[in-house]
């Protein structure tokens, strides 16, 4: 193999990270023990509120003529609704009671999908009936679709009759008659409402001051006084959604005006302001500078309020009131939210100086026709969907021909907007930017924890960025911000990936094609693993003849004057004979998470596939779908090898199953992003890392149900959270060992003492860095060290178990005596015997032998490579079934298998790390592949149990690997007699305890 240095090797570790019907809903957030009335009997609301009146169907539809009266056949745009509004028999035949001051508001809403794929409710009709007569109040609003929608503007008394048009023209109505006074929202109550589909409805008093609870008052001029509405001259609607304020302004006149994005709120000094702040999906807190108000329902003067989903904030200040004019912030107070973007400006501009409000962001922002069909407002939806985790909600695949770059891909004019948020998926992610035109604004971008959010950030500077999560560091997207006066000499389209492009580590590299900048290689590397990883049709697929790999067909510049087509990159493999069973059989079975298929009865993906290592036969696979088991990440069984412990990485919860039959057992949740599971060899007890949170969750099995015991913290405190990911525990049971992926360092938990260590530095006794993302941990059996693979720094880290000391960093980018060398390693066990390490590398698709013996000449050094698949992942020791073996050959063959799983490919590799049991791996081998599908041995022809039918992506997604019977250190002397007997000595006993 080339030799590559090792300062430039360093930044390969990115190239893995590139590697409806829509119903609706109403909340109210006033008072959430009243009666809900749901008057759709669909089973999917419009309306849920706190006090609503039930209308009578008949009455309301027009005696039966509500098609043809009120849609004019169903062309609702050229409806005729002055004489729709004429008749008495639409508004129960004339004896409708309004009662003082009372109105009836019929107000209609339609969804329509805008250029970026975000959703939005455009104002249809808004008619206010009262005593007099109706009045249209249409024209207040915007003539467009809006995020928020149009807010609703309505007095405490009367009735609302709200109806919603859907995409397919279906029509959702539901009504309310509230009697409490401030903001309530509407909004659709499925993944659609993220994407913009909520609208306030506020609520005012019937006449004179505002005489309910809390805003009868307000703090104007250092003084609680009551307020009058008419006083008032602006409204502003804030939705914190995600990580983004969505802003709507209501003038005095009650005309709105649509503010989109992080808005520059404006008002003059001393003016009157109600906010009406309103949470959708997550809490947050709301902070504004320098202004302070009346908390609703309490004496309390206050400047930040906690939001609470489905939750509303309605306040009054004086403008500037004791600080004069002036700029000042309003932002989440949470850091992460704010630093993922989640703030604005209100601008208090002079007295009468007529301050206007400064529009943020939106989908109606516009790019070159040339460049992308959403426009300059790209959003990514961060889903569960195997492939397009980051999903542009766009779906460029649609789109023009020159634009089909995948489903995590956009291209945006320079100033272009990134929008990240939570869709569709079940745990916390961050949004961390990987990749970006050097010097680039705003660059770089990162969260420093794991949050159900988003981001949103301004891409200024032409060139190629993309993104990841830091606790599932394969969620990728991809945004080309392109030049459009940048083409080809025929004038089309050349899209700017930039001249220099700097990673997350701070290395910079070249896009200049050359034969001689190893820069420009990691480069094409980069580009083609990125569209490998997020476009499922590049998995492998061994049931294939051969695989192909395909970038979109469309021409990029590089280094700012060279331009290349993408599909110079593309590749075909030749997969015939590249299935074989290993020669000897091993011995009980093994188990493969796959962690991407697709089946029937789910909407979330993963199965646990069970495969026969006797006849290498595939016996079963659990999908669980009466939990709607989401990606399953890794297991482990308890001491009888009964149960399976099975934990869901995209989600919050730790399953268990029965491990004959499959049966699901329990469920538990236990915190966000539950990644690998182990028991304590001494106790049973099952131990679940939290990847999303900073601790580890302790279960204890008992009679078919879970129970937590307690979460026990990784850091001291005052220390950063550490978000642990794959850890071990030793087979004496007396320590665990975490690797904390957001503090790049390591954690040593002590059972009997209850206390915690981490990595440390010899020299000054304080923590010490083991590598960037550290991801997974192994003990080694005798228990004098442990091993931490440090995915993006491509390290694996050798450290004293007793004393904490890091001991030494194995470079696994340089290269080894075969001349080869890896990157981005992720699992990484050592044997039971304590002499070898198999690591799964997931950049390089390889896989490496490590001698971890210290009688060894070159321990703790690699001593080979082997090679592996796309996303090369999980790995763990299973035994071989050494009674296939000649009693007299039996010394001569090493008692174990390594099994390695791989995300983005369908098959199991199986290594031998010592085929002739001589103590050095140099000579380790592939043993054999097993297709991970249903016709896996086409010579077998009985089929798996299942518990749910498999639809695609069959075999896929290979991450956590488990082998029955256990057999480490610590757990294979608790096995059953009936496992033991099957055993060789050598087997039972690897560190020979007994002699």
């Amino acid at each position: 193999m080339k030799q590559i240095s090792s300062n430039i090797i360093l930044c390969l570790f990115a190239a893995i990270l590139l590697t409806s019907t829509l119903p609706t809903a109403l909340y109210n957030s006033l008072d959430s023990d009243k009666k809900i009335v749901d008057s759709d009997t669909s089973g999917q609301p419009i309306i849920k509120t706190a006090e609503a009146s039930e209308y009578n169907d008949q009455d309301y539809y027009d005696n039966g003529n509500y098609d043809n009266n009120y849609y004019d056949n169903g062309n609702y745009e050229k409806g005729n609704y002055d004489d729709m509004y004429s008749g008495n028999g639409y508004y129960d035949n004339g004896n409708y009671d309004y009662g003082k001051d009372s109105k009836k508001h019929q107000v209609t809403v339609k969804i329509e999908r805008l250029q970026n794929g975000q959703y939005a409710y455009k104002m249809v009709k808004h008619i206010a009936i009262d005593k007099n007569g109706p009045t249209d109040l249409t024209d207040r609003y915007s003539v467009d679709a809006t995020i928020p929608g149009p807010s609703i503007e309505i007095n405490k008394g009367d009735t609302l009759i709200l109806k919603s048009i859907l995409e397919n023209n279906e029509v959702k109505v539901d009504s309310i008659k509230p009697d409490e006074v401030g903001s309530i929202e509407y909004s659709a109550d499925d993944f659609t409402r993220e994407l913009g589909l909520f609208g306030a409805i506020i609520v005012h008093p019937n006449s004179g001051t505002y005489d309910y609870p809390g805003l009868e008052k307000g703090l104007v001029d250092g003084e609680i006084q009551k307020i009058n509405p008419d006083d008032i001259k602006k409204q502003f609607v804030l939705f914190m959604v995600g990580s983004t304020f969505w802003g709507m302004e209501i003038d005095e006149n009650h005309k709105q005006t649509p503010l989109w994005t992080n808005p520059t709120l404006g008002s003059d000094l001393g003016d009157l302001v109600q906010f009406h702040v309103l949470g959708s999906g997550h809490d947050h807190t709301f902070h504004l500078h320098a202004h302070r108000w009346l908390d609703p329902g309490t004496s309390d003067i206050i400047d930040v309020k906690t939001i609470h989903p489905e939750d509303s904030h309605d306040f009054i200040v004086k403008a500037g009131q004791f600080v004069g004019a002036g700029h000042w912030q309003y932002h989440c107070h949470v850091f992460a939210h704010m630093e993922a973007g989640m703030m604005g400006i209100f601008n208090v501009g002079a007295k009468n100086s007529n301050t206007q409000s400064v529009a943020g962001a939106s989908p109606y922002d516009q790019a070159s026709p040339s460049t992308a069909t959403q426009g300059n407002f790209l959003t990514f939806g961060i889903t569960d969907e195997p492939g397009t985790w980051f999903r542009n909600v766009a779906n460029l695949d649609s789109a023009a021909p020159q634009l089909h770059l995948g489903g995590s891909f956009g291209i945006i004019n320079p100033g272009g907007t990134a929008h990240f948020v939570m869709t569709d998926t079940n745990t916390v992610h961050t949004v961390t930017s990987l990749l970006w035109p050097k010097g680039a604004a705003n660059m770089p971008f990162d969260q420093i924890t794991g949050y159900q959010g988003g981001a949103i950030v301004k891409l200024e500077d032409p060139g190629l960025y993309v993104f990841t999560c830091k606790v599932h560091p394969y969620m990728f997207a991809g945004a080309l911000v392109d030049d459009p006066q940048t083409t080809n000499p025929n004038g089309s389209p050349a899209y700017d990936v930039g001249e220099q492009l700097q990673l997350a580590n701070g290395v910079v590299l070249n896009t200049q094609p050359s034969t001689t900048d190893p820069t420009f290689g990691i480069f094409t590397s980069l580009v083609k693993t990125f569209f490998k990883v997020t476009n499922i049709h590049n998995w492998k697929d061994y049931t294939q003849p051969t695989y192909i790999t395909e970038l979109p067909p469309v021409n990029v510049t590089l280094g700012g004057n060279t331009i290349v087509n993408l599909t110079a990159l593309n590749t075909e493999e030749d997969l015939t004979g590249k299935l074989f069973d290993p020669k000897i059989p091993g011995l009980g079975e093994v188990w493969v998470d796959t962690q991407f298929e697709i089946t029937e009865g789910k909407s979330k993906p993963g199965t646990a596939t069970r495969i026969n290592t006797g006849t290498w036969e595939i016996e079963r696979k659990v999908s669980l779908p009466e939990i709607n088991m989401n990606h399953p990440h890794n297991m482990w069984t308890d001491k009888d090898q009964n149960v399976i412990y099975q934990t869901m990485w995209f989600d919050q919860r730790l399953a268990v199953f029965d491990r004959e039959t499959g049966e699901f057992i329990d469920v538990f949740n236990v915190g966000d992003a539950p990644s690998h599971v182990i028991t304590n060899p001494l106790t049973d007890l099952a131990y679940v890392a939290l990847n999303g949170e900073q601790g580890v969750a302790e279960l204890e099995l008992s009679d078919g149900l879970l129970d937590l015991l307690r979460i026990i913290p990784m850091q001291k405190s005052g220390q950063d959270p550490t978000h642990p990911h794959g850890h071990w525990i030793s087979a004496d049971g007396s320590k665990m060992v975490t690797p904390n992926a957001l503090t790049a360092d390591s954690t040593i938990y002590d059972f009997a003492s209850d206390t915690i260590q981490r990595t440390i530095d010899s020299t000054t006794g304080k923590d010490t860095s083991t590598g960037a993302v550290p991801i997974a941990t192994a003990i080694r059996p005798q228990g004098d060290k442990y091993y931490v693979a440090n995915l993006l720094d491509s390290t694996i880290s050798v450290v004293n178990l007793e004393t904490g000391e890091l001991l030494k960093n194995i470079n696994l980018l340089e290269p080894s005596p075969d001349g080869d060398y890896a990157a981005l390693p992720i699992q990484t066990p050592v044997d039971p015997t304590g002499k070898f390490m198999v690591t799964a590398n997931t950049l390089t698709a390889n896989i490496t032998i490590v001698n971890t013996d210290p009688d060894s000449p070159n321990t703790d050094e690699v001593v080979a490579h082997l090679p592996c698949d796309p996303g090369c992942h999980g790995a763990n020791f299973g035994f071989k079934d050494l009674s296939q073996v000649s009693p007299q050959d039996r010394d001569k063959v090493y008692p174990y298998y390594a099994y390695v799983a791989s995300k983005f490919s369908n098959a199991l590799t199986v290594v031998d790390p010592d085929p002739n049991n001589d103590g050095d791996g140099s000579d380790a081998k592939i043993a054999g592949r097993i297709l991970l599908t249903e016709d896996n041995n086409p010579s077998i022809s009985s089929t798996y149990e299942s518990d749910d039918d498999t639809m695609a992506l069959d075999g896929t997604g290979g991450q956590g690997v488990l082998a029955i019977p256990n057999p480490y250190p610590g757990w294979v002397y608790n096995l059953p007699e009936y496992y033991t007997d099957m055993l060789t000595m050598e087997q039972q006993d690897p560190l020979h305890l007994n002699g």
